[in-house]
């Protein structure tokens, strides 16, 4: 049976925003110390869920994917295959699977605070790629969730953020968060 037309609209104006919203929220969360260990856990498994989803949603080729809402010439993640297989195997071995083979217990080969970033400017690539190659249809209506691009991977300062226009914290009678994308910067730490 095909799929409504409708359901298109939704996942394009409503699922994938909300998917890379998630993913830059828990980043820049982890930027910032937590101090209760199973908020840690629960923010950084969230962000890898979110990698997960996106990856997946780049590289799927059933109806509903990106190759969906972009041209036919649209190739996820040029040049990057072997970047990609190793991001989806841990993501899927050390979050989404109970499995005994890549889990692990040394700090050094979890999915850490590198790899995250390394992860989130992998994404953030491919976004600025696939609205590159959007359909005309879509071009319109295509409004990636906005960022705020910091230059290291410590905690927010007034020296670390290179863009920003808006931003709105949630509060307990909103609950926006708008702020500028700036997809074709990626996001970089300083050197140690």
């Amino acid at each position: 049976m095909p799929v409504d037309p409708k359901y298109f609209d939704e996942i394009f104006e409503t699922h994938l925003p909300y998917e890379i919203d998630m993913l830059r929220w828990a980043y820049e969360r982890l930027e910032v110390e937590i101090e209760d260990p199973a908020l840690c856990n629960a923010v950084i498994e969230c962000f890898c869920l979110h990698a997960r989803n996106l990856i997946e949603f780049f590289e799927k080729t059933g109806d509903v994917s990106a190759k969906a809402f972009a041209n036919p010439s649209y190739a996820a993640f040029p040049g990057k295959g072997r970047a990609v297989t190793s991001a989806r195997r841990k993501l899927n071995n050390q979050i989404s699977h109970l499995i005994h083979d890549e889990r692990t217990d040394e700090i050094a080969e979890k999915i850490g605070a590198d790899l995250r970033l390394d992860y989130l400017n992998l994404i953030e690539a491919e976004l600025a790629h696939l609205a590159q190659n959007l359909l005309p249809s879509r071009k319109q209506s295509w409004s990636s969730p906005a960022q705020v691009v910091r230059i290291t991977a410590g905690p927010p300062s007034a020296t670390n953020e290179t863009r920003q226009s808006t931003y709105q914290t949630p509060t307990a009678t909103t609950d926006v968060r708008t702020v500028t994308i700036s997809p074709a910067t990626p996001w970089t730490k300083e050197p140690d």
